[in-house]
């Protein structure tokens, strides 16, 4: 028999290793078995909570193994004086200090014929339990006399979780006036009172807050307006009439749009000019000194403004390159005066080339289309167009000046120029489009086709929502004439298209259309139709 000694951790290991030999009845060779000396446990164990504090019950449980043999007992050491504390796989503490601590486990199992025991310490910390912050919360926030208040607290445990919740609403210094996350009262007097709230953590530290409530006696919310009578366009004054019983009033706020919102002005006075006809509403907010908040709703009636007509004439009637055009202004503004006239003179959009009831200008040879917009005392406007025809050489001018409140569009009185294809009508057509701009569209007063050769055909289509008609088709006959196409002649929204198609066999033909818009005159295009084609194409210069 041989012995060797091994040394476990924190203990000593005596094992022996023995060789047996067996003899079997038959002589033959001796075999050795040789034993494993038996190890001494290994030692192990996990602490929950990971983090624990001052006054937390730490629970210790043993994760320790011993192969060969059987744990029969596992010892706590919680101060570190080498003393048992505890006994069992699982074992309870509370430390009553903040601060890092040695916990031993000692582990013996039953190896024959001495049993083995094993050590392993383990440094647990602890923290100081941090005491909960008491807050809350309340609303309305400024509560009148005789409104429920509701109390809701926001307090926090950095460390653990609040158990309780208690309220003192009456300010006797008792905290049995309410329990839980929220709590409510109703003041019956006006002035200052003191609310406080007690909550308790899960290690029984506590924290008080207090809040002082303002209760207040409301305003009252009152208002007048000037003009008594107003019409669309004019600028309205509100005056605030309110009035506070037990203070003064601190803020006034208005709601000019009828949103709901109070932040469209603020003071004593307010304005709002009303650019539309109807019923509006206006609110006033006032708040006191003391936070009271009163509000009122009104509604006022709005007229509508008669909108100025803008209309124009221009002399001379027939226009040659070079002559000086005198344009006159007959608008006219039913219920108010004509505070402005501006003048679109060279067609780009822009009403800035002369003001007042007339202006001149020269021209080249062409179409031009001029423009007059008209706004009266009450910021309402009106736009007239005509597109006048300026002849290159002093013969007459296809057209005349244009009555009042209507635009003319001709376009262009040129043929294309020829080529060594088919020919080109002749005399060329011009399409004439008449009207006046509206909102959200124009009215047609007239759709025409002059200069129409024998034989022609001219086939009128209308595309785009509100089209009174879809196509119409008219003949020129044997002989020239002038046609007129009265079913455009109506009130066109936005988008519609109208497109005039002049064709005859084996010639050259002339497609137009106008584009009806929603501000600004209708757009124009003006191209040739090749014979038997179906789509329009650029003409030749």
């Amino acid at each position: 028999m041989n012995e060797r000694r091994s040394h476990g951790r924190g203990a000593l290991a005596t094992a022996v290793a023995c060789t047996l030999v067996a003899l079997g009845p038959a002589a033959g060779a001796a075999r050795a078995a040789p034993f494993q000396p038996l190890l001494a446990p290994t030692v192990a164990f996990d602490f929950s909570p990971a983090h624990p504090r001052v006054g937390d019950n730490v629970t210790f449980t043993s994760t320790s193994t011993d192969v060969g043999a059987t744990i029969t007992s596992e010892d706590w050491d919680f101060n570190h004086d080498g003393a048992t504390d505890a006994s069992g796989h699982v074992a309870h503490h509370t430390f009553n200090a903040a601060g890092s601590f040695i916990v031993t486990l000692t582990v013996t199992n039953d190896a024959t014929p001495t049993p083995e025991s094993n050590s392993a310490p383990r440094t647990v910390t602890v923290a100081a339990n941090q005491p909960p912050v008491a807050s809350f919360t309340f609303t309305p926030g400024a509560p009148l006399v005789g409104a429920t208040v509701t109390f809701k607290s926001t307090s926090t445990d950095s460390d653990g979780t609040i158990v309780s919740q208690a309220w003192d609403l009456d300010n006797d210094g008792q905290f049995n006036d309410g329990t839980g996350l929220t709590a409510t009262t109703a003041f019956t007097t006006p002035g200052p009172h003191v609310v406080r709230l007690e909550v308790t953590d899960d290690l029984g530290a506590t924290n008080i807050s207090s809040i002082n409530v303002n209760v207040n006696q409301p305003p009252t919310a009152s208002y007048t307006y000037k003009p008594d009578k107003p019409v669309e366009g004019d600028t309205v004054t509100f005056t605030s009439a309110a009035t506070d019983p037990d203070g003064t009033i601190a803020r006034t706020q208005w709601d000019l749009d009828g949103d709901g919102a109070f932040n469209d002005a603020t003071g004593a006075t307010a304005t709002k000019t009303f650019s539309a006809p109807g019923t509006f509403d206006v609110g006033l907010r006032v708040t006191d000194d003391r936070g009271a908040v009163a509000t009122t709703k009104g509604t006022i009636s709005v007229i509508a403004n008669n909108r100025p007509t803008a209309a124009f004439t221009y002399a001379p009637g027939t226009l040659n390159a070079g002559d000086t055009v005198t344009f006159t202004s007959s608008a006219k503004d039913s219920d108010g005066s004509i505070a402005a006239q501006d003048w679109d003179l060279n067609g780009d959009g822009v009403f800035d080339d002369a003001h007042g009831a007339t202006a001149k200008r020269t021209f080249d040879a062409g179409a031009h289309r001029v423009s007059l917009k008209v706004t009266d005392d009450r910021g309402a406007t009106d736009i007239a167009f005509q597109t006048i025809t300026v002849s290159g050489s002093g013969t007459d001018s296809t057209q005349s000046s244009a009555s009042p409140n209507t635009f003319i569009s001709p376009g262009p009185t040129g043929a294309p120029a020829p080529h060594n294809g088919p020919s080109v009508m002749s005399p060329f057509p011009i399409v004439s489009l008449r009207g006046r701009l509206v909102r959200g569209g124009a009215i047609i007063t007239a759709l025409q086709v002059l200069q129409m050769p024998r034989n022609a055909r001219v086939e009128v289509r209308c595309s785009g929502r509100g089209c009174p008609f879809r196509r119409s088709v008219r003949s020129a006959g044997t002989r020239h004439r002038t046609l007129r196409f009265r079913a455009a002649e109506r009130r066109l929204r936005a988008g519609v298209v109208i497109s005039v198609l002049i064709t005859r066999p084996g010639q050259i033909g002339k497609y137009t259309s106008f584009k009806i818009r929603r501000s600004g005159t209708p757009l124009r295009k003006d191209r040739c139709l090749l014979p038997g084609a179906r789509l329009p194409t650029r003409c030749s210069t």
